[in-house]
């Protein structure tokens, strides 16, 4: 068994697209957010971001149904809230438990909107962000 009480990642910037946004592949950079959709900043949702005791479950504890999982939810809420930061812990924790943090910074920019549903779907509100930072290390519980 390899001892992974000194692994991490850091600095790790994550992107969440949904349909309608666009990002350049030879930058990495969200060239546009959907037309539907306009910048978070100042009309934030929530005031606090939400934590996850399971932060690479499939669906969300919440809602087992949800199109994300709960790593894109914890991001998607952080961006769609008044905190820098946050956090979610690993289910499991053998061989080991880790901590996953995710914060903004002055570079985040998140987009927010109402989309129309298809003919017999519900409007639907999507939240993408761009620029939220990771970092993954172990967790002692």
């Amino acid at each position: 068994m390899h001892d992974l009480s000194n692994w991490g990642i850091d600095n790790v910037m994550t992107h969440y697209l949904t349909e309608g946004d666009a990002i350049d592949l030879s930058s990495w950079g969200v060239t546009s957010f959907s037309e539907y959709k306009s910048d978070v900043a100042g009309r934030e949702q929530h005031d606090d971001a939400s934590v996850s005791a399971a932060i690479f479950a499939g669906e969300t504890p919440e809602d087992p149904d949800a199109p994300v999982g709960e790593f894109a939810r914890i991001a998607v809420y952080l961006t769609d809230s008044t905190a820098a930061a946050t956090h979610g812990d690993t289910f499991r924790s053998d061989p080991a438990a880790f901590r996953v943090d995710m914060s903004e910074d002055s570079l985040t920019r998140g987009a927010s909107g109402y989309r129309e549903g298809a003919e017999g779907d519900e409007t639907q509100y999507r939240v993408s962000y761009e620029g939220i930072r990771v970092d993954i290390g172990p967790y002692l519980e």
